[in-house]
């Protein structure tokens, strides 16, 4: 809903003011200008930092989450990182990729972009995901 209202900068504004009322987490969103996306990029984009703060709050235990939206050279780049506690990447791949973090990579694939998850144990998580907007 607040997508459809208030455009996808605006929405992750407010999903991230959201999600600072539930927790004592330290959050901070920096973003540039954006070209207006169709609404399945919106959503795909919205529904990973929802995703990735999510689990993030559920199993890494940080103090700070950080939300980055920006455009440039006909990209737009997502980065979410948090402080917690990390996981080892390659042993996860191993052992089947956890729901979530699967989840969030099919809906990158599903608009044409990317998404990579860095993260070690003690060294909390960063995600980055690249999504080529084709402006026509």
């Amino acid at each position: 809903g607040s997508l459809d209202h208030l455009g996808l900068k605006e929405a992750l504004e407010s999903l991230i003011s959201d999600f600072e009322k539930r927790t004592d987490i330290i959050y901070t969103y920096k973003k540039s200008e954006i070209p207006l996306l169709d609404n399945t990029t919106s959503t795909a984009i919205y529904r990973i930092v929802q995703e990735a703060i999510t689990n993030a709050i559920r199993h890494a235990s940080p103090k700070r989450i950080n939300v980055g939206l920006f455009f440039k050279d006909g990209v737009v780049s997502l980065e979410i990182s948090d402080d917690g506690i990390g996981f080892d990447v390659e042993e996860k791949k191993q052992n089947g990729l956890v729901f979530g973090i699967l989840g969030m990579q099919e809906r990158a694939e599903l608009v044409g972009g990317r998404l990579h998850i860095f993260s070690k144990k003690g060294k909390g998580t960063t995600i980055i995901g690249r999504f080529p907007i084709n402006k026509s």
